[in-house]
């Protein structure tokens, strides 16, 4: 059975982005660095591609995340042919096992009639990477070229986080409590409280609905610097702040 991790669920490009021209982009190297709020990421296994081998192929979807209860199971991947900034079919085989950033393009005119859903990857940014026993091989991000896949999928959330704003809290100086914004959206794996020795402490914490805030009550502590610790993967972000 499938499982499903929500994070967010929309694409980092737009079909009508596609350029009419020769591709001319920055090419950005690293998976970490090209999965941005909103992307999502598919893990599954190419299961059928286009007589020619370049022009589209089917991927069935093993586990989505970011995707939302009504992700596809099966999807129908676009190619590109080094001029319209979309990534080569000829990269894959039937049968390959790989991790995919697809941005959904219905305007893709594969030239049959499919059941799936239509997804390209743009070629400016690193759309895929390939599973082998087990591990995500490729440039995950700097200095990190394999990771079991449980690993890649929990830093996930450390890549999209890298890539949006920063958090931040007001008021600071705080009194009765003071609000953390994160616009990602992105939950913490781990948040604590400290204060300025390093002591943990416990403060009571209240979520928005959409999750891009935090209301911290800090009513009952003692004036003085404090710091909040939120873990987003491998991802560290400390805000420091004043009670008064």
């Amino acid at each position: 059975m499938r499982r499903l991790f929500t994070l967010f669920a929309a694409g980092l490009f737009t079909a009508a982005a596609l350029p009419v021209l020769a591709c001319s982009c920055y090419t950005v190297i690293h998976f970490c660095e090209s999965v941005g709020p909103g992307q999502s990421v598919a893990y599954g296994v190419v299961v059928e591609k286009d007589t020619s081998g370049y022009w589209w192929m089917n991927v069935a979807v093993l586990d989505w995340t970011s995707a939302g209860e009504s992700a596809p199971d099966t999807i129908t991947i676009g190619g590109g042919n080094g001029a319209n900034c979309l990534v080569e079919i000829g990269h894959f085989s039937t049968g390959d096992t790989v991790v995919l950033t697809p941005t959904a393009s219905p305007d893709w005119d594969p030239g049959f009639e499919t059941p799936h859903p239509l997804y390209v990857l743009y070629g400016c940014v690193r759309t895929f990477l390939f599973v082998k026993n087990g591990k995500v091989t490729g440039p995950i991000r700097e200095g990190l070229s394999e990771q079991p896949y449980a690993a890649f999928k929990a830093d996930l959330a450390g890549c999209i986080f890298e890539s949006s704003r920063p958090i931040r809290s007001f008021p600071n100086p705080a009194n009765e409590g003071f609000t953390m914004l994160n616009p990602s959206g992105l939950l913490p794996d781990r948040m604590r409280f400290v204060n300025a020795l390093g002591q943990e402490i416990t403060l009571a914490v209240q979520m928005a609905p959409d999750q891009t805030s935090l209301w911290v009550n800090t009513a009952d502590l003692p004036a003085g610097v404090y710091f909040a610790v939120l873990d987003f993967g491998y991802v560290r972000r400390t805000l420091k702040w004043v009670k008064m």
